[in-house]
């Protein structure tokens, strides 16, 4: 997409990849339910970039790595997801602690065999895998961290890791059960890529970059526990209700969608140093569930188009071609073009004020 000039806007994209970063020290999440009673679950939001090659993914990935956030996998081996364990209780960590409390970012999911697939599934959705042993070890093997636990007794080898993931496929067939398996684990983007934008990159603009805005309140995130209380799930549920009418979305999602939703919502909390989430951190971050949504039914934006979307979920009263083309710095007939497409696919209204169209988010926060 044509620029007539280069600012730096941060898209839904790269707040939902802040978000995950952010969500990382987090220990976990309380859910109190209607009784009272609580449960607790995982903390960490998960990320599935679904781009083709060349989109800024390992950029991005490399700088979580060279600032501290996170860390890039290089050994697609079982030993380097899970270590390795002889009879003589010698240990070998894996590589998966070294992101315990970080982000742990992925390349090329595709490229894992069955084995490593299984176990990375079983670590983003419980953060525990346990896998049995050809041997029996002689002494009891108990390694414990703030953020990791690693048990070996008698013949199984357990590991526990808390760490955010950030995955990235280059296509994403949804034909196999590990398909399935993997887009419900995290929040799923789908983006392609204009040929402009890859220009772009070449002349160092990517799109995938973190929110820095957001991320300067990392510092608040390693917190115990975020509470989670009911009327906030009521909430983000009548809301989630409303934007499901205009998705095609397997019902096996919706609840885990929802929950990332609301891991979201305890980022924004304690960015408010509280621990406990209420209503208008759900309404901070529920604009993003679109994006989410079209990830689940396979639909796909340019990160052109996200950006402009992004820039009209911020002004719900309605905003001009005009002043998007001065926002972006994008020509006017393609700021036309990208609306065209949003409208088509239910993601702004439209109306008519005097002589000029104005659009909105379709969804209102109110």
């Amino acid at each position: 997409m044509e620029r007539k000039d280069v600012k730096k806007l941060y898209s839904m994209v790269s707040d939902i990849i802040t978000y995950s970063v952010m969500s990382a020290p987090i220990k976990s999440l309380i859910s109190v339910d209607e009784f009272g009673r609580t449960f607790e679950t995982r903390a960490q939001l998960n990320v599935i970039l679904i781009s083709s090659f060349g989109s800024g993914k390992g950029t991005l990935f490399r700088e979580i790595e060279q600032r501290g956030l996170g860390v890039r996998l290089t050994d697609y081996t079982t030993a380097g997801i899970l270590g390795t364990l002889r009879p003589s209780g010698k240990l070998t960590l894996p590589f998966t602690v070294y992101c315990a409390g970080r982000t742990l970012c992925i390349d090329e999911f595709q490229k894992f065999g069955k084995v490593q697939k299984d176990a990375l599934l079983s670590l983003m959705e419980d953060q525990y895998y346990r896998k049995p042993l050809g041997f029996e070890v002689k002494e009891e093997l108990d390694i414990q961290d703030e953020y990791f636990r690693i048990q070996a007794r008698g013949n199984f080898y357990a590991i526990w890791v808390k760490c955010s993931y950030i995955c990235g496929c280059m296509y994403f067939r949804r034909k196999t059960i590990d398909d399935l398996a993997l887009l419900s684990r995290g929040v799923p983007v789908a983006l392609t890529m204009s040929e402009s934008e890859a220009l772009d990159l070449f002349l160092g603009e990517s799109k995938l970059i973190l929110n820095e805005k957001l991320l300067r309140h990392y510092d608040k995130m390693k917190a115990e526990r975020v509470i989670v209380p009911r009327r906030v799930k009521e909430l983000a549920v009548t809301i989630y209700k409303e934007l499901l009418r205009d998705y095609k979305v397997e019902p096996g999602f919706i609840s885990r969608g929802l929950w990332d939703i609301v891991r979201m919502a305890g980022v924004r909390a304690l960015i408010d140093d509280r621990e406990e989430i209420n209503e208008d951190d759900i309404y901070s971050v529920i604009h993003l569930a679109p994006i989410q949504l079209m990830g689940y039914s396979r639909s796909q934006l340019t990160f052109s188009q996200i950006t402009i979307y992004t820039i009209i979920t911020q002004h719900e009263e309605g905003i001009t071609i005009d002043k998007l083309a001065e926002i972006t710095g994008y020509s006017k007939q393609a700021v036309k073009d990208a609306v065209k497409t949003l409208f088509s696919l239910g993601l702004v209204d439209m109306i008519q004020v005097g002589k000029k169209n104005v659009y909105m988010p379709k969804i209102k926060l109110v």
